[in-house]
């Protein structure tokens, strides 16, 4: 390869990584971006009030250190000590979740 062609050849190696590297930069998500299910990306943003209250009422399951919390249709009969009103009431005995705002109850799912 002559000395011409083999600068060349570099040259376009070059101009096409770089090429690359900015495609992919833009399509790759960033930690201050997000990919939504239609493969659009957008900034994180803060909910609004009225988006939380929905979102805790569409809330199908609740997850912590002592377990996961399943939305349940009719609730079960539970002794005091097994049910928690807050985050700060629920340790390993809780067996039932009545948090405000989330309008239902949750039950532990496999501790009967």
């Amino acid at each position: 390869m002559s000395k011409f062609k083999h600068v060349g050849f570099i040259i376009t190696c070059v101009v096409g990584s770089v090429i690359l590297i900015s495609v992919a930069t833009q399509l790759i998500p960033t930690d201050k971006t997000k990919k939504s299910s239609d493969g659009s990306v957008s900034a994180p943003r803060k909910l609004s009030e009225d988006e939380f209250k929905r979102l805790k009422q569409e809330t199908g399951a609740i997850y912590n250190k002592y377990g996961e919390f399943r939305r349940v249709s009719s609730a079960l009969s539970f002794k005091p000590y097994e049910i928690a009103y807050n985050d700060d009431s629920v340790n390993e005995q809780t067996k039932q979740l009545i948090f405000e705002g989330y309008n239902g109850v949750f039950e532990k799912v496999g501790d009967k």
